[in-house]
């Protein structure tokens, strides 16, 4: 009896291993043995994208792409300020900066967004993806204007700047030119880090020196006197009674 019940029971583990209903030890083994890095993923996820030349005659509408403002408080409470990872720097009013799209807006359109299988929702939610928004100084955003990573590079962070470009067109299956791709490839197999820099302390001191004075303001009408657009939590002139919103800003 027990070399019946034996037999049944290898029986049953034979047909349970050929349905790959049981993990064998040597497949568990393989799996940790091949461990991606970082870089490895990164390159990897460059590599799916499609290669292909950006499409000049492509028509470009800029009103397709609806972008919605409140995701300035979305990018300030994920960052705990306004900081721009191009300068390292933190700024204590958005009068200085921009919400930078890291692949451009028309970069995208010309990608691939532009396609006739394209539903009208995808560029706007494209346009409104925190995955490709960041604050950078406005001079500094200029300057990077349409260029894409074969023609403009940020000062800092660029690392992560590659890895954000390859998420970015690997989540809307947007194209890359040969030599936006080569460049990537060069600047990702320098890297040993994707993640963030961000500095440690909100550059300036935020901010006892400043002109329009640290108040107190009886009210938020007298606050935006000094400051239209309001103030951060870094700002000498913060005061919690006059956040609203708890989100971190006076009187945005």
């Amino acid at each position: 009896m027990a070399n019946v019940r034996a037999s049944l029971i290898l029986g049953l583990l034979t047909v349970l291993l050929s349905q790959g209903c049981v993990p064998s030890m040597k497949t568990n083994n393989a799996r940790d043995s091949t461990t991606e890095s970082s870089r490895d993923r990164v390159l990897r996820a460059l590599d799916g994208l499609s290669v292909a030349p950006e499409l000049q005659r492509c028509g470009y509408d800029r009103a397709d792409y609806p972008f919605s403002s409140s995701l300035e408080h979305t990018l300030i409470l994920r960052y705990g300020g306004i900081y721009d990872p191009y300068e390292l720097r933190w700024y204590d009013s958005r009068d200085s900066v921009d919400i930078e799209h890291i692949v451009g807006i028309r970069e995208a359109h010309a990608s691939g967004l532009c396609s006739d299988t394209i539903g009208l929702y995808v560029p706007a939610r494209f346009v409104n993806d925190t995955l490709n928004l960041v604050f950078v100084n406005r001079s500094i955003n200029r300057s990077k204007g349409g260029k894409d990573a074969g023609e403009w590079w940020p000062p800092h962070n660029q690392c992560w700047f590659a890895r954000q470009i390859v998420e970015v067109r690997n989540a809307y299956q947007l194209s890359v030119d040969p030599r936006e791709k080569d460049s990537l490839a060069e600047k990702i197999n320098a890297c040993d880090s994707f993640e963030m820099e961000i500095t440690s302390t909100p550059y300036p001191s935020f901010l006892t020196d400043s002109t329009a004075g640290c108040g107190p303001f009886a009210n938020c009408t007298e606050l935006r006197k000094a400051y239209p657009n309001g103030v951060s939590h870094h700002h000498c002139a913060y005061e919690t009674r006059l956040d609203a919103n708890l989100d971190g800003w006076s009187c945005s």
